[in-house]
This record gives C-alpha cells, structure tokens and sequence, in this order.
C-alpha cells in the first residue's frame, strides 16, 4: 500500500511558528455517511477523543454514569463515555475505539490506541507533512 502524504501548515505561537498536525478525517453519520472533519493528530493523547454531540451522530448511546474520567491541562476530570468510530482518510476506512467526553468543546483528537496499530505515523517536518502508512 503506498504512503499517504498530508500537508500540515505552520501555525504561529509565541515561540515562533510551529507544525500544526491537523488532518482531514471523514466520520460515518448514521444517517449521511461519510462527513469530514477536521482532527488533531496526537501521539499524547491515549485515545481518539470526541466531544458528546458525535456520539449520537454515529449511533452510539451515552448512558451515565461515565465510563472514565479524563484530566487534561487543568488537572480536573472530566466524565467520558466509551465508543467506536468508523472513519476514512483518503481512501482508507476503519473502526477505532474512541472516548466521548462530556464537554462539546473538545477538539477533534485522533489518538493512540487503535490508530497507531493500524498506522505507521511519520511526521515528516522538514516537508511539513504526515506521511501514515497502514500496516496490514
């Protein structure tokens, strides 16, 4: 299977401009199909994360009490719910488990658990690109 590239731009910070590793990935919605959204591809983040209004655009039911408590920068914990996602990048689909949290707000984060089994990840910085390749 050959590599799929994809562009990331700068984006400026205080320190000066830095690699900003978003991508496209499309999510299956029930009721549409395939829709793109734009992640944060994270090798910190444990797992993918979603915030709660996707969870009942891909067909799964949150039901209290939470599964887990996740802690970011503030240190509070914040209630997540298990779940999995059916995504597509180019034209690579696949199924990864993934954690709604209670927030709206949460950004879009493809993280470690599943991805990085399916995926080889290289960030290529010195062509400002991710560049995955699926391992099996």
């Amino acid at each position: 299977m050959p590599s799929i590239k994809i562009p990331y731009p700068k984006a400026s910070t205080i320190f000066g401009e830095v690699g900003y590793p978003g991508l496209i990935v499309e999510v299956w919605l029930n009721t549409i199909g395939y829709q793109p959204f734009e992640f944060i591809l994270d090798p910190g983040a444990d797992c993918t994360m979603l915030p709660r209004y996707m969870a009942n655009l891909v067909g799964v039911q949150i039901l209290p009490p939470p599964d887990t408590y996740i802690h970011g920068i503030t240190g509070q914990g914040m209630p997540a719910y298990k779940g999995q996602v059916k995504l597509k990048i180019e034209s690579e689909e696949f199924e990864i488990r993934c954690l709604f949290t209670e927030s709206n707000r949460t950004p879009f984060l493809l993280g470690r658990v599943d991805f990085f089994t399916l995926f080889d990840v290289h960030f290529d910085n010195r062509n400002n690109q991710i560049v995955l390749k699926r391992l099996n």
